[in-house]
C-alpha cells in the first residue's frame, strides 16, 4: 500500500513539473505524509519518502516565497536533503560533555575569542556544525560562545590563501554592490533592496567608494543581494540571477580579481553543497574563493528577507569600526569572521529566543577563508 501511494505522490509531482499547477503540488504532499503515516518505524523505504516530501515541501517554498512552506520542510525531513531545506533542529537535554574539549576564553569581546576552521566531509557537509550547541527555552549554549569559525574548502586552499597572500592595493578598497529584488521563475525578494540601500549608507558615511557590479575588478569588497542557483553537474555554471540575465560563476573567474578580498553573498543556498558530491566543494561559496576572493560569507539555505538587512548592515559596521588607522577608505577584510559572528550575535538578540523559527532564521549565515 505505502509504494502504491508514493508512486501516485510521484505522478502528481511530475504533473505539477509540467503544468506549474499547485493543486498537484498539494495533493502529492498530502499522499507522501499519508505514506509516512502508514509506514512502520525503521522501515527501509522511510529515508527516500522522507526525502522526496522534502523534496516536495521545497518546491512549495520556492513557488510561494512564504517562509511557513520552508519550517514545514524540516520537521519531516530531519536533516539536509537534495534541495537542502533547513534541516530540523534537535532540542536535547543539557548535557555538559560535549563542551568540554572547547577552550574557556575570555567571551568579553570577540576579538579575543580563537579561529576555528572546519573542513567537514562526507554527510558533514550538510549539517551546520558551526552551530552545534545545546539550546534550551530560556538559555542556551553553542561552540559560536568559544570560538570565532571559519569554513574552508580544503586545508591546501587554507594554507595555500596564508602563504601567498599578498597586499590588496589600497585604491581598489572600495565596494561593489548588487541588488535584485525580483526575477522570472523566483520568489520575490524585496529585502534585498533595503539591504543594499543600508549598507550603501553606512559606506558613503566614511567616504568608501560604492561602485556598480560591472567594476568588480577594480574594487575589493563585493556584496552580492540576489538569488542564486548552483550546477552540480558543471561549478562553472552556477549562477548569480538578474532582472536581464545571469552572471556566471566562470565569467568571474576569467575576470582579473587579484585585488578580491571579501564576497558577501546574501543569495539563496550559496554555501550549500550536493548529496552526490558529498566531499567536494561544489558551491557559490567556494567557487567564488577559487575565483581569487579570499573570505566569503554566504549561506546554507533560503535567508529571511526581513533580518538580511540588519545582518549586512551589522557586518559592515563592524568591518568599518574595526579598521586599522592606514585603511581610511577601505575595508579590512581580515576581520570579516569576526564581523558575521557579531552581526549573527545581534539578530540572536534580537530574536531573543531558541525556537525552531529562531535558529533556522540565525543558523544559515556562514564564513569561508582565512
Amino acid at each position: 500500500m505505502p509504494i502504491w501511494l508514493n508512486n501516485l505522490s510521484i505522478s502528481l509531482q511530475l504533473l505539477f513539473q509540467r503544468t506549474g499547477n499547485l493543486r498537484d503540488l498539494g495533493e502529492a504532499i498530502s499522499i507522501k505524509r499519508r505514506v509516512l503515516e502508514i509506514t512502520p518505524e525503521g522501515h527501509a523505504n522511510m529515508p527516500v519518502w522522507l526525502n522526496s516530501l522534502g523534496i516536495s515541501l521545497d518546491s512549495l517554498f520556492k513557488r510561494t516565497g512564504d517562509l511557513r512552506d520552508l519550517t514545514e520542510t524540516y520537521p519531516p525531513t530531519g536533516h539536509p536533503q537534495s534541495t537542502h531545506p533547513a534541516p530540523h533542529v534537535r532540542q536535547n537535554p543539557p548535557p555538559t560533555s560535549w563542551s568540554r574539549g572547547l577552550l574557556k576564553v575570555d567571551q568579553s569581546s570577540d576579538t579575543t575569542l580563537p579561529r576555528i576552521w572546519w573542513c567537514p566531509t562526507g554527510p558533514l557537509s550538510f549539517l551546520p556544525i558551526h552551530a552545534a550547541g545545546i539550546y534550551g527555552k530560556t538559555v542556551s549554549e553553542s561552540v559560536m560562545d568559544y570560538a570565532i569559525l571559519s569554513y574552508i574548502p580544503t586545508v591546501a586552499a587554507l594554507a595555500d590563501r596564508i602563504k601567498n597572500r599578498q597586499s590588496i592595493d589600497k585604491e581598489r578598497t572600495g565596494v561593489v554592490m548588487v541588488s535584485q529584488p525580483k526575477v522570472d521563475g523566483a520568489a520575490s525578494i524585496p529585502g534585498t533592496t533595503t539591504e543594499v540601500r543600508s549598507v550603501y549608507g553606512v559606506v558613503k558615511a566614511v567616504g568608501m567608494r560604492a561602485e556598480k557590479f560591472e567594476e568588480t575588478e577594480i574594487t575589493a569588497a563585493g556584496c552580492l543581494a540576489c538569488h542564486g542557483s548552483q550546477n552540480a553537474k558543471d561549478p562553472l555554471q552556477s549562477r548569480f540571477l538578474f532582472h536581464d540575465g545571469s552572471l556566471e560563476l566562470g565569467t568571474i573567474v576569467q575576470r582579473s580579481l587579484k585585488n578580491a578580498d571579501l564576497a558577501f553573498l546574501s543569495a539563496c543556498q550559496t554555501s550549500t553543497g550536493v548529496d552526490d558530491l558529498p566531499d567536494e566543494a561544489v558551491h557559490l561559496a567556494a567557487g567564488m574563493l577559487a575565483a581569487g576572493y579570499r573570505r566569503v560569507v554566504a549561506t546554507m539555505w533560503s535567508i529571511g528577507d526581513r533580518d538580511a538587512p540588519a545582518v549586512a548592515t551589522d557586518f559592515y559596521q563592524y568591518l568599518l569600526d574595526h579598521r586599522s588607522s592606514d585603511m581610511e577608505g577601505g575595508l579590512e577584510g581580515r576581520f570579516s569572521a569576526n564581523a558575521l559572528h557579531h552581526a549573527t550575535k545581534q539578530l540572536r538578540l534580537r530574536l531573543d529566543d531558541n525556537s525552531d523559527q529562531s535558529l533556522l532564521t540565525w543558523i544559515p549565515y556562514v564564513h569561508f577563508g582565512y
